[in-house]
Order: structure tokens, then sequence, then C-alpha cells
């Protein structure tokens, strides 16, 4: 598409430059020909063709931008939540081994959604933004290297993870131009 409007642009250029498009013995609008006519029809249609070609793309940018913020909210998110069923699962069945596993097993799964909301959202998230998301994945990655059979210390050593997780979730969401509802709370106070 963007091929034909330049090709349209020279013409209605050529058209203009070279067409007979004005009647000198004339005035105001009445000076054009029928050939300039089609010159000003021209140049209008491309112009208005190329603002809507740009702003349906502006808008299709916004959108995949929307997305990979509500997936690293959400994988930020998770690690918060992971931090709340630990200390639930600490507080309530501190020697269920198997819990512990299954607990790890979710980590694992946090750790995996945040690296593929990292590898989704390169082109649309903004530098600091993805900074912001390697430190929590190298905290993560760090954290479960060493707690590799996850005991009940895990749940101290996720506060900090949960508390970053937070924090990034704020500042990313005080960053933002539009508003989406996993930033509702920060929104509050």
């Amino acid at each position: 598409m963007e091929y034909f409007l330049a090709f349209l642009g020279m013409s209605a250029t050529v058209l203009g430059v070279r067409g007979a498009t004005w009647d000198d013995h004339k005035q105001g609008w009445r000076k054009l020909t029928p050939t300039g006519w089609i010159a000003v029809a021209i140049a209008i249609s491309v112009a208005l063709v190329s603002i809507l070609i740009h702003y349906r793309s502006d808008m299709q940018s916004r959108a995949r931008r929307e997305i990979s913020i509500i997936n690293a909210m959400s994988a930020l998110w998770n690690f918060e939540n992971f931090h709340k069923r630990a200390i639930e699962l600490r507080a309530s069945n501190r020697g269920d081994h198997n819990k512990w596993m299954e607990l790890q097993s979710v980590f694992r799964s946090n750790i995996e959604e945040l690296r593929l909301a990292m590898q989704l959202s390169t082109d649309t998230l903004k530098i600091d933004e993805q900074v912001m998301l390697q430190s929590v994945l190298t905290s993560a990655i760090y954290m479960q290297n060493e707690n590799p059979n996850f005991s009940e210390d895990i749940s101290k050593q996720s506060s900090y993870l949960a508390d970053l997780s937070k924090e990034y979730r704020g500042t990313i969401c005080h960053g933002l131009e539009i508003q989406i509802e996993a930033c509702a709370e920060f929104e509050k106070g």
C-alpha cells in the first residue's frame, strides 16, 4: 500500500508540474483546470490514506504495548502471590514435602512466565521496564539456585522478590499513558 501511495504522490506531482493545472485567465478556485482538480484530488487522497495508515499502525503499536504491559504485570504479580502462598504453607504445613515441591513447581512456572513475557515484549517495553523485569528474573533465578530443595526458608527469601515485584509494578504503572486493571491498586494511592 505504501508503494502505491508513493506512486500516487509522484503522479500528482508530475501532473501538477506538467499537466496544465491552472488557467491564468480565471481567478480563485476557478483557475484550476480539470487536470488541476485531478491533481488536487490525488494529493488529498494520498494524504488521507497516509494518515489512516499511520493512525492504524499507531493503534496496533499501542495495543501490542498494552498486551506486553499486562503480561509483565501478570508475571510480576505471580511472584507476589508466590510469597503469600509460601507464607501460608509455612504456617500450615511445615513438614509436608509434597506441598513444598508443588510450590517449587509454581515458582519455576513463574520464572518461565516472566522469561516469556520478556521475550515477547522486547520491541514494545521501554528499556527501563525491561531492566526492571530482568532484575526480578535474575533475583528469582538466584533464589531458586540458592534454595534448590525449597524449604521453609523460601518464604523468607521470597519476601524480597515480592517487594521488588510490587515496587516495579508500581513504577511501570505510574509511567503508563493508558489505564489497565493491573494498575488499579496503584492509582488509588
